[in-house]
């Protein structure tokens, strides 16, 4: 029977694709991968890469106090694996990310996120617990989040009202937090949202942060990738090439697009459909999804503080209450 991580609770390996998550019981598996998506690797992960990701020996060669259980998933940088700390008898991550010679950007994601991390406390994002590097890589070592993410809790069906709006404000009371230090996380989506056992939502991947000393690094970054974050939940401007002018409200835009899919089970594009047309209680939710998605930052909500309150349960409620008289 499978865990809600969607590993199989005999041996901890996935038993789902991480890239497409599609289950592959009884499917050859290639670290990690469905038949299909091994044969689609990019270019940095093919074995004939002079910059192919590290073996699994060599990786626990180089941090011996760590044993890997399996693969969790992968990047289109890194990939993830689920290890025991024999010394603290714990279950963890341990995100690789391969030194390529070519691609300074990713020295760089590597550098910012561990800057970041290290000083990030919060219930809500994701615990580094040490990070280095070893010959051909770098690594991070992360609090395990053995719920999964909200991408591959997606693939389940959509979420409940409720529940959507419980892991939209906690990833808010983050945003809040590091929009107050000055910091962008530049790449909210659901894979980046990680749930705990219990069910808690926790905010990972630093490495496209923006802060006032990465400047001079995202000319770097913007120039490698053109567009910084994920073009399906990046907010408008995260397409202009001044990556300074960035400011929350972007990550506001794409908690919206987030929102939006866990309620509906489907992606907003273009002229997208108001929530309530497909999932008709969502009515009270129409305003407030509309307004974080407002093309203009000006117009969406101005703080995740802001997007928070408008999801209280209370309003909501309320809001559920008039609809219904309306009918």
């Amino acid at each position: 029977m499978g865990t809600t991580d969607g590993t199989n609770g005999t041996n901890g390996i996935s038993s789902f694709c991480v890239q497409c998550g599609k289950p592959t019981e009884g499917e050859h598996r290639i670290g990690g991968l469905c038949e299909q998506c091994a044969h689609t690797l990019p270019p940095w992960a093919s074995q004939s890469s002079p910059n192919r990701p590290p073996t699994l020996s060599a990786i626990e060669r180089a941090l011996p106090r760590y044993q890997i259980q399996g693969t969790i998933g992968r990047g289109g940088n890194s990939i993830a694996y689920e290890a025991h700390d024999l010394e603290l008898d714990r279950l963890v991550a341990i995100k690789i990310i391969p030194i390529r010679d070519d691609m300074l950007a990713d020295s760089l994601r590597v550098r910012r996120e561990r800057a970041v991390m290290a000083k990030l406390v919060h219930r809500h994002a994701v615990t580094l617990y040490d990070a280095g590097s070893a010959p051909g890589f770098s690594y991070l070592i992360l609090e395990r989040m053995e719920g999964g993410s909200v991408a591959r809790a997606l693939l389940r069906g959509k979420f409940s009202v409720d529940r959507a709006l419980q892991v939209t404000r906690q990833v808010c009371s983050v945003l809040e937090y590091i929009h107050d230090s000055g910091i962008v996380h530049r790449d909210i989506k659901p894979s980046n949202i990680l749930l705990d056992r219990d069910g808690v939502a926790k905010l990972a991947d630093f490495g496209l942060v923006s802060r006032p000393s990465f400047v001079a690094e995202d000319i770097t970054l913007t120039s490698a990738s053109r567009l910084i974050g994920t073009p399906q939940y990046a907010a408008p401007e995260m397409s202009d090439p001044n990556a300074a002018s960035i400011d929350g409200r972007a990550d506001i835009y794409s908690l919206g697009v987030v929102l939006y899919e866990m309620v509906t089970g489907l992606r907003p594009s273009g002229s997208y459909r108001v929530p309530s047309s497909i999932v008709p209680e969502c009515r009270p939710l129409d305003a407030i999804i509309e307004r974080a998605m407002e093309p203009r930052p000006g117009d969406r909500f101005q703080t995740a503080a802001d997007f928070a309150h408008s999801l209280n349960g209370d309003l909501i409620r309320k809001s559920k209450k008039r609809s219904k008289g309306a009918l």
